[in-house]
């Protein structure tokens, strides 16, 4: 057997990816067709809430908000809109929940998520942030990290820099 394809099927996160990159990979348009037909020939499917459905149709709202291309998180330069681009992020909380298992409750999840968001004061971070909502379809992206320093008003931090965000294989 092929290393690839062994890998993928023992790492539950690479086969959990392995399997959603197929609807990942489809347009909003032809994303909509797709969930005609399974809801019309799979009852299964309907009976288990839609779960991935829902999942891709707010990572369509996301990727709307940042108008990006789907994986293109490189391209991400909200530098100067940051604040606007983070308030558009909490409106569409609802949506973006629905990526994440609940930890706890929805409202520790929401908490959660508000404060990744309400955090991010770099692009980096928002990527990265992107990153982490590709990543709940499974190992979809991966990015380097590694700490910096900074310096703002004479004072000296370090925090972590994200960057080189590509599509796992």
């Amino acid at each position: 057997m092929n290393e690839k394809i062994k890998e993928i099927l023992t790492n539950e996160k690479k086969f959990a990816a392995f399997i959603n990159k197929k609807y990942l990979d489809l347009t909003e348009e032809k994303f909509n067709v797709v969930c005609i037909k399974i809801n019309k020939n799979d009852i299964e499917h309907v009976a288990k809430d839609n779960k991935i459905v829902n999942k891709i149709k707010a990572l369509f709202k996301i990727e709307k908000i940042m108008v990006m291309e789907r994986f293109k998180i490189n391209e991400i330069d909200k530098t100067n809109v940051l604040n606007d681009v983070k308030t558009m992020l909490i409106a569409d909380i609802e949506s973006i929940i629905l990526l994440y298992d609940y930890i706890g409750s929805k409202n520790k999840t929401t908490a959660r998520i508000l404060h990744k968001i309400n955090g991010i004061t770099y692009n980096d971070q928002l990527q990265e942030f992107i990153a982490e909502c590709y990543n709940t379809f499974g190992e979809l992206i991966e990015y380097t990290s590694k700490k910096v320093k900074t310096v703002s008003q004479k004072i000296i931090s370090s925090r972590v820099k994200y960057s080189d965000f590509k599509l796992m294989e």
